[in-house]
This record gives C-alpha cells, structure tokens and sequence, in this order.
C-alpha cells in the first residue's frame, strides 16, 4: 500500500494589472530545496530563473507567469511565499539618521499597491509620431545591463509596445534588439523623458510601509519598501 498524498491548500490573488484573480498553491519541501539551492549560488540569473519557475508550477491559471506585468508578478510571487514559509521575514534596515543597521520584522501581508492606475499609455513624441506603451514584463528585460545608460534603454524598450504615425503602426517586438535599441538611443531625451518621467515612473508599484524607533540613536524612521521580489527567497 503505498503512502497518501498530502493534498495542498489553494487561496486566490487578484492581479490589478491583467484584472485577473488568479489561484494558486504554497510551495512544497521539494520546491523549497531547489530555491534554497538556487540562492546559496549566488547567481542572479539563476535566482530569478528558478523563483519564475516555483511560481509557474503554483498556480493553477493558463497564463505565463514572466508574461506578467512585473507589479503582478511581484504581488503573485509574494502570495506564494507568504502562504509557503510564512507571512513575516526579517530585514536588516541602515536608519536614515545614524546609518546603524536594526534587524525589522515585516509582515507580507501589509504589501499594498501604489500609483496611477490611469496613467495615459499614449506618448505622442511629435505632430508625426507616438507610442503605445505597456508595463514591462520580466521576459522583456535583458540579462545582460552592465551600466546605468543600458538599464535606461532597455527600461524604454521593454515599455514600448508599438510605433505609430498617421498612417502605419508599427509593431516593436517585430523588430531585433538590435533595431529596438538603435531606435531608442536615436530619441531626444526630451523624448525619452515622456516615456520614463511621464509612465515608467508612474506605473504601480507594491510597497510595505515601515515605522519604527532606532535602537542606536532613538529617532523614528518611516520608510516605504519597494523591490519585494528580494522577499521570495
């Protein structure tokens, strides 16, 4: 006779930016030694390959989970951890005042989204020329951004969805990378400035709020923590 089959526990998240709630399921042991192997690598490319992978295989919805919005993709591997090892990790925060770093207890569950949910997604750039703009998504960020003018092109090129003048559209992702960055470094930075100050920046974000007092120099600090992807490990 062999052993039973523990069932796992499904729960549900709703995804503002694809208007989706979608169900899911924690991860299992086995789950949880691959991510653990992934992190003592040290690999960011592997890291996030193998969290993008653990999120896959937990959610029961026919979508690609690095298709996401990456606001989406944060909330959903989020959920997952929370509902996997716990609702609360710990972080070493530096104070703002004395820069001496105090170990915070966060609660997951406090993860709120923020921003301009009608943010316009039409950039028109001159009598001539527009974009249509989208969130950016995990599958269209490059591996490869080894300065801080490549993370800005490839910030934009990741956005744009398509190119359009009074009489054609044209479709970016038709176009190579090669092509793609090309026709970004040609922009004016006035340009650039409509799609990363006027969208990029406007987008929605998730943040967890944190309030507390300094064990060194006994001032409050608040602050408002962002990039909750790091929690997934």
């Amino acid at each position: 006779m062999s052993l039973p089959k523990i069932e796992i526990p499904t729960y549900r998240v709703n995804l503002s930016g694809i208007n989706k709630t979608i169900k899911y399921r924690a991860y299992t042991v086995k789950e949880e030694k691959v991510l653990l192997m992934a992190v003592q690598s040290r690999e960011q490319k592997e890291i996030m390959e193998t969290i993008l992978r653990s999120c896959q295989e937990c959610i029961f919805d026919d979508i690609i989970v690095k298709d996401l919005p990456i606001t989406d993709l944060e909330k959903l591997m989020v959920s997952i951890r929370s509902k996997s090892v716990g609702e609360t990790t710990k972080t070493a925060l530096s104070c703002p005042h004395c820069e001496e770093k105090t170990d915070i207890e966060i609660n997951l569950e406090n993860m709120k989204e923020i921003g301009d949910i009608t943010i316009e997604s039409v950039v028109q750039l001159n009598e001539d020329y527009g974009l249509q703009l989208k969130p950016p998504t995990m599958s269209s960020i490059s591996d490869n951004i080894t300065s801080e003018q490549e993370l800005l092109t490839n910030s934009i090129v990741s956005a744009i969805q398509n190119v359009f003048d009074k009489e054609n559209v044209y479709v970016f992702s038709d176009y190579t990378d090669e092509e793609k960055n090309k026709f970004v470094d040609d922009l004016s930075i006035e340009d650039a400035k409509k799609i990363t100050e006027g969208y990029l920046s406007k987008l929605p974000k998730n943040v967890i709020d944190i309030n507390y007092k300094c064990p060194h120099c006994n001032k409050k600090v608040k602050r408002e923590l962002d990039n909750l992807v790091d929690f997934f490990t």
